[in-house]
C-alpha cells in the first residue's frame, strides 16, 4: 500500500480510484488531512476541529465496508457552522447562541451514510450575514492565494478549507451569494443548487424560504458527485422539493441573457472586465446566442435587499423623525420606533405587539405555535394583523411564518425560561444580525 502524502490531490474521483484499487486506506488520508491542517496553520478556518483519534476511528470503521458500494467512501469534508452535526455545538459564528444538537442536519446525515468523513466545522460571517468573511469573532481566514485579500463570505471557512487542499469538499450555505462569492474569491467550484433540492432541516435559517445548502469542491465533477448524494426530498423539511431533471438544449440553441453594456459596472477593475468579455466570447464560439436583457429590476432588488435596511428607510421618511433620523439622531424614542418598524411586515402583514401589552385573543391573533388565538405562554411572541380583512387566511403570509420561526429559534436557544422582554432584547441585540439583515422580499418578514 502506497503512502498518501501532502503532495497528493484530495479531489474525490482520484481518491475513489485509489480506494477501489486498494492502494490507500481512509485512515491514511485522514492522517494526511490533519498534517495539512497543521502545516497550513490558520486556526481561523475552523470553529471546531474533531480530535484526530476520533476521526481516525471513524475512518478505520470504513475499512470493513466495500468502497464500490459507498459513493463518497473515505472522502474528508468540512461543515459550515450553521449546519448541525450531532454532538458538536452549532454557533453560526455567535458563541452566546451555541447549542449542541442531538441529531445531525439532513445533508450531513446523507453524506456520512454515503461514506464521507466529517473533519470539523468551519468559520463564517456571523449568522451568515455577510459576503466578506470578516464578520466573525473567531478570526478572519486568510485567502489561500494572498493573505492581503479577504476570503469572501459568509461561508469563508468552508471555501478556504477546500481551496487550501485541507478537505475534498465542504458544505456551505447560499441565500444571497454566501456560497458563490467565497468560491470565486478562492478559485474553486461553488455550487448553489435549486431551492429545496437539498434538505435544510438542521440548518439555522437566515431566510427560511430562500436558504440553500451549497457545495464547495475542487472540480465540477466533484460538486456533481456530492450533489447527487446530498439532494433528495425530505419529508421533515417544509421547503423540500422533489428534484426535477431538465436537459439543456444543444449549445447552438441556447440563449444566454447578459446585462446590456450600459448596465455593466466593474468599479475600475480592468482585469475583471476583460475576463467577462472573454467569457462572453467563449460562449459565442460554442454556438450560444447572447441576448441582452434589462438588468435594472435585478439591480434594484439587490440594492433593496443588501444596502437599504427597511427600518432606517422608514424612520428616515417618517414625518415624525424627518431631520433627526437623517442626522443620525438616536433617542430612546427613535430606537423603539425603529425596532417596531424593523419588525413590522409590509402589505398588511402581521405586526409585533409592543412589549408589555397583553396580546389579543381574538381570531386575528397568532402565536409562535401557529395556533389562532394562541396560548399565552411566556415564551410566545405574538403578532396580529394590521388590517381587519377577515377574508385573508390566517396563515397566508410566509412572512408570519418566518417571524414565528425566528421567535421560536430565540426561545429554543435560551438556556433558561425567559420573559417576553428578554426575548425582545435578544432580537434587538444578539439577534440583530438576523433580524435586521435578512433580505427584504415578498416572502421575508425581516429586512436586510
Amino acid at each position: 500500500m502506497e503512502k498518501f502524502n501532502y503532495s497528493n490531490s484530495l479531489d474525490i474521483h482520484s481518491l475513489l480510484d485509489r480506494y477501489r484499487t486498494g492502494s490507500i486506506a481512509p485512515a491514511d488520508v485522514i492522517a494526511s488531512v490533519y498534517d495539512r491542517i497543521e502545516r497550513y496553520a490558520d486556526p481561523a478556518v475552523w470553529i471546531y476541529l474533531a480530535p484526530l483519534a476520533e476521526t481516525l476511528e471513524r475512518a478505520k470503521a470504513l475499512e470493513n465496508l466495500d468502497p464500490q458500494q459507498l459513493p463518497l467512501y473515505g472522502i474528508p469534508f468540512a461543515i459550515k457552522d450553521n449546519l448541525d452535526w450531532a454532538g458538536v455545538p452549532t454557533t453560526a459564528g455567535c458563541p452566546p447562541f451555541a447549542s449542541t444538537p442531538a441529531r445531525s442536519s439532513a445533508v450531513v446525515e446523507r453524506l456520512c451514510a454515503a461514506g464521507a468523513i466529517a473533519i470539523g466545522k468551519t468559520n463564517m460571517d456571523q449568522f451568515a450575514t455577510g459576503l466578506v468573511g470578516t464578520r466573525t469573532p473567531y478570526g478572519v481566514c486568510r485567502n489561500p492565494f494572498d493573505s492581503r485579500y479577504i476570503p469572501g463570505g459568509s461561508s469563508s471557512g468552508s471555501a478556504t478549507a477546500v481551496s487550501a487542499g485541507l478537505v475534498s469538499f465542504a458544505l456551505g450555505t447560499d441565500t444571497a451569494g454566501s456560497g458563490r462569492v467565497p468560491a470565486a474569491f478562492t478559485n474553486i467550484v461553488g455550487l448553489k443548487p435549486s431551492c429545496g433540492s437539498i434538505g435544510t432541516r438542521g440548518l439555522l435559517p437566515a431566510v427560511r424560504s430562500l436558504d440553500c445548502v451549497s457545495v464547495f469542491a475542487l472540480t465540477c465533477a466533484d460538486a456533481a458527485s456530492v450533489l447527487q448524494v446530498a439532494s433528495g426530498f425530505d419529508a421533515e423539511d417544509a421547503f423540500s422539493r422533489h428534484p426535477e431533471t431538465k436537459v439543456l438544449p444543444d449549445l447552438s440553441r441556447l440563449r444566454v441573457g447578459v446585462p446590456g453594456d450600459g448596465e455593466l459596472e466593474f468599479f475600475g477593475n480592468a482585469e475583471a472586465e476583460q475576463r467577462y468579455r472573454e467569457a462572453i466570447a467563449r460562449l459565442q464560439s460554442l454556438g450560444c446566442t447572447i441576448a441582452p436583457i434589462d438588468f435594472k429590476p435585478f439591480a434594484d432588488a439587490a440594492e433593496t435587499a443588501l444596502r437599504r435596511p427597511l427600518g432606517s428607510r422608514k424612520v428616515g421618511r417618517d414625518r415624525r423623525f424627518p431631520r433627526r433620523a437623517s442626522r443620525g439622531y438616536r433617542s430612546d424614542r427613535l430606537r423603539n420606533y425603529q425596532r417596531r418598524q424593523t419588525l413590522r411586515c409590509r402589505l398588511c402583514l402581521p405586526r409585533v405587539v409592543p412589549v408589555g401589552r397583553a396580546p389579543p385573543t381574538g381570531r386575528n391573533s397568532v402565536g409562535v405555535n401557529g395556533c389562532v388565538g394562541g396560548s399565552h405562554d411566556r415564551h410566545d411572541l405574538y403578532c396580529r394583523r394590521s388590517c381587519s380583512g377577515a377574508d385573508r387566511p390566517q396563515h397566508q403570509s410566509r412572512a408570519l411564518h418566518e417571524l414565528c420561526e425566528f421567535a421560536r429559534f430565540v426561545c429554543d436557544r435560551s438556556s433558561q425560561r425567559v420573559s417576553k422582554q428578554r426575548i425582545a432584547r435578544r432580537i434587538d441585540t444578539d439577534g440583530s444580525c438576523v433580524a435586521r439583515f435578512i433580505a427584504l422580499q415578498p416572502g421575508s418578514c425581516f429586512p436586510r
